[in-house]
């Protein structure tokens, strides 16, 4: 679960970020996410 106080600095970096990308690589909130916790789920630590 996501919280807004957790929400908001990611929208305002993103915010800046899409800025300066053209429309079609411009990044979202939910694709954001969603990117970091597939990344997440593949993380492993090494023994």
């Amino acid at each position: 679960m996501y919280y807004e106080n957790e929400i908001k600095p990611l929208q305002k970096l993103l915010l800046g970020v899409n800025r300066i990308m053209p429309n079609d690589k411009r990044i979202t909130l939910k694709s954001l996410i969603e990117n970091t916790l597939h990344e997440l789920e593949n993380f492993r630590v090494a023994d």
